[in-house]
């Protein structure tokens, strides 16, 4: 195997999953680990690995849905799929060939046949194809969904349309800092991924979202309903919360502004999560950046950072 391939490991099963990586980097490889079919699509559009080693039973979204979405994306059809799953019925592994996976293996399994199942894949993988190969087939490929630009259609017109016509499938959002995805079922908002977000965080977040592309792609298998609440107040909630981003943003210095904390001010900070908001500004950095480097709702940051300013507690530096 190749030292320098780059290989995700999908399983919601943790101690699983660290095992196969471990072992993995024992043999030079790069690994990346996802636990959910929502975080296997993240990373794998993110990052492009040479090999995705993908079971199927996952939360949010299951291993051939995964499979179905890389398939269907010209970005990342040619990345090998290998199925590692206890589901061992001759119907499932048809399922698995005809979607596009490269090899099926059912668990357990055994250590070395994996590796070279793993090495001969990637070895087909790094050839050089004899002639250009058609893309493999995809069930439901030919209901290929919408895409388009947010300059043109905001993500809570996004909601609307596809609320209206009651559709199941994921929505991929592309943005200047990052991507995101959305799940409906049958024209509800059931779950949402944003980079460190998760479900109506992850939602708000991208509500915010003005550049940028979208795709639909429909699917009909059942959804888990993460998020319980409606699409009407779903996106009350993010104008509420757009409004309430708008009037903190102009409480702080323009956009671009670095602060930094005021020294020997540390005891007046106060409660742990108010100091770490004031601490990630030790650098002389932008609200931006802080938003970015937190794993913190964005409301949150802008309420202390706000808060700090006006008591003095942070002080304007000048721009970037």
């Amino acid at each position: 195997m190749a030292s320098q391939s780059k290989i995700l490991v999908v399983d919601d099963n943790r101690n699983i999953c660290d095992l196969i990586a471990a072992r993995l980097k024992e043999r030079g490889l790069e690994v990346a680990t996802a636990a959910n079919g929502l975080e296997a699509l993240e990373i794998t559009k993110r990052d492009r690995p040479d090999l995705v080693l993908l079971d199927i039973m996952l939360p949010w979204l299951n291993g051939f849905e995964v499979a179905k979405v890389l398939k269907a994306d010209a970005a990342t059809r040619q990345i090998p799929i290998i199925f590692l799953t206890v589901k061992d019925r001759i119907q499932d592994k048809i399922m698995g060939f005809q979607i596009g996976a490269d090899d099926y293996i059912t668990k357990p399994f055994n250590w070395d046949e994996l590796l070279a199942r793993i090495g001969a894949v990637l070895r087909r993988a790094a050839a050089p194809p004899r002639e250009p190969a058609p893309a493999p087939p995809v069930p439901e490929a030919k209901s290929r969904g919408i895409a388009g630009g947010l300059t043109d259609v905001s993500l809570a017109n996004l909601i609307q349309f596809i609320e209206v016509d009651k559709k199941s499938g994921i929505l991929t959002l592309t943005h200047p800092k990052g991507s995101g995805y959305v799940l409906f079922s049958e024209g509800r908002v059931a779950n949402a991924v944003a980079g460190r977000f998760r479900a109506e965080a992850a939602l708000f977040h991208m509500l915010g979202w003005q550049e940028g592309g979208f795709a639909f792609e429909p699917w009909h298998a059942p959804v888990e309903q993460v998020i319980t609440a409606g699409n009407q107040e779903l996106l009350v909630q993010g104008l509420k919360r757009k409004e309430a981003v708008a009037g903190l943003r102009a409480r702080l210095p323009a956009p671009g502004t670095r602060l930094a904390p005021r020294s020997g001010q540390a005891e007046e900070v106060g409660k742990p999560e108010t100091r770490e908001v004031w601490e990630a500004f030790a650098d002389g950095r932008t609200v931006e950046h802080v938003v970015d480097a937190l794993e913190v709702d964005e409301l949150t940051i802008l309420e202390t950072a706000a808060a700090l300013y006006e008591r003095g507690l942070l002080a304007a530096q000048g721009g970037p």
